[in-house]
């Protein structure tokens, strides 16, 4: 599966998962790795494809939601202030700084791109399929289907060959 294991199978996503909000899609687990092959080999027939998907990228660009996030550059920050900025931040008085946007390693980067990312793809029509966290499944405009297995910024589409062209130009021009 999808989730990282420790020598002995405990999975370490389990503190991951508690500190989630419900309302955001989970990381694929294996069943529903399984349950997005089985239902997109059967929506796709003898037209069967499979997509993956990386949004490049993801966390940068998502404003964070919730509660300010500060960040003390005179300790927290050295390697992501741009060379350009090193001699500004260093006669500063107080170098702390909110940050807007998600960035990776910040947990509620995370919480902020997956919130993000599932508002997108209802908006270009997927729906997320009841009794999962983590499968979407999008009807095309001349009815193909085709299932979405999220896990973060990776997508996993299998379904109809016309369905998933369309569902990935979609993608690509509501993420501009």
């Amino acid at each position: 599966g999808f989730a990282q294991t420790d020598h002995q199978g405990t999975n370490k996503a389990k503190t991951w998962k508690q500190d989630q909000p419900a309302t955001l899609s989970q990381p694929m687990q294996q069943p529903e790795l399984r349950a997005t092959l089985a239902a997109g080999v059967k929506a796709g027939g003898s037209h069967c494809k499979l997509a993956i998907v990386d949004e490049m990228s993801a966390y940068l660009t998502e404003e964070l939601d919730g509660d300010a996030v500060y960040l003390d550059l005179r300790k927290d920050a050295d390697e992501i202030i741009p060379d350009a900025l090193r001699e500004r931040v260093k006669k500063m008085s107080n170098p702390v700084v909110r940050v807007a946007r998600a960035i990776y390693g910040l947990k509620p980067s995370l919480f902020s791109y997956e919130a993000g990312r599932d508002r997108r793809f209802v908006e270009i029509g997927m729906k997320p399929v009841r009794g999962t966290k983590a499968i979407f499944k999008y009807v095309a405009s001349g009815g193909e289907v085709c299932f979405v297995g999220v896990f973060i910024d990776d997508s996993l589409i299998v379904g109809h060959s016309t369905a998933i062209t369309e569902l990935i130009a979609k993608m690509q021009s509501k993420r501009k």
